[in-house]
């Protein structure tokens, strides 16, 4: 029990990292990712699950989702933590489209592209400015 409590302290705390010998290759800038998730409960016993966006309450927000899907809950009866889902998140690389003459395509066409073809069928337009094409029923 005191286990089970522990768990779910530290997942509605959001500690679910801590450092470890996975993470000697791991660059330190790491660390400050955004981490989302949720984690699945239930009442002891039972053989379904609620999940739950990880979050400070987290019990009490299974017990209010438990009587929003069910009709009832039991803030007396003792929890089970089944599992943990979380994501690192963090922004992706800059990326600079390379600069490229404005250019413009009527349907019917076939578009060249690098490495594949497009088709911009009758009543459609295609805009070229810089490296993307942007498409659109005229």
């Amino acid at each position: 029990m005191q286990v089970r409590e522990e768990a779910l302290r530290v997942v509605a705390a959001g500690n679910l990292r801590e450092p470890g010998a996975g993470d000697a290759g791991r660059d330190r800038r790491d660390a400050d990712a955004a981490a989302e998730g949720e984690a699945d409960l239930r009442y002891r016993g039972q053989s379904f699950e609620l999940a739950v966006p990880l979050g400070p309450d987290l019990p009490e927000r299974f017990h209010q989702r438990h009587e929003e899907r069910y009709g009832y809950a039991d803030k007396t009866r003792e929890l089970e933590l089944v599992a943990v889902r979380t994501a690192e998140v963090r922004p992706g690389p800059a990326l600079e489209l390379p600069a490229g003459e404005r250019r413009t395509a009527e349907g019917p066409a076939v578009l060249e592209l690098d490495g594949a073809t497009c088709w911009l069928p009758s009543g459609w337009v295609g805009v070229r400015d810089g490296g993307a094409w942007t498409l659109t029923k005229a």
